[in-house]
């Protein structure tokens, strides 16, 4: 793998959150915008743009199951539009952000009533 690839990675993956553009990110590694594009795709099967989008739902998914709500998340993941991360969030999850909040808290939540049992079970022995 060409190394202003591993670096195009590394950046995206780093500063995923802000506003990026193809051509400042070709000017960073001096790199001409159309051969920076063709070669990431094929080097690791998905355009910038798709890498991009999937780590940033993957960083909004991530702060969602910490308990972070879904707008914040999704400010966070550097969305600044909450339809096109709900659009995006449904794309690549299969689910919603608040499905997938609530799956998340579903762990919690039987955990929770499993104490209350046991306790309710002790105070009765």
């Amino acid at each position: 793998m060409p190394s202003y690839i591993r670096e195009t990675l590394e950046y995206l993956d780093i500063h995923f959150s802000e506003k990026i553009s193809i051509d400042d990110l070709s000017e960073k590694l001096y790199v001409s915008k159309y051969h920076l594009m063709r070669e990431f795709r094929q080097q690791t099967g998905k355009t910038i743009h798709g890498y991009l989008t999937e780590r940033r739902i993957e960083a909004a998914s991530e702060m969602i199951s910490r308990g972070i709500s879904a707008q914040t998340a999704a400010e966070e993941a550097g969305y600044q539009d909450y339809s096109i991360f709900y659009k995006n969030f449904c794309k690549y999850m299969g689910i919603s952000p608040k499905e997938y909040q609530n799956r998340e808290e579903e762990p919690k939540l039987l955990e929770y009533t499993n104490v209350l049992v046991l306790r309710e079970e002790f105070l009765q022995a």
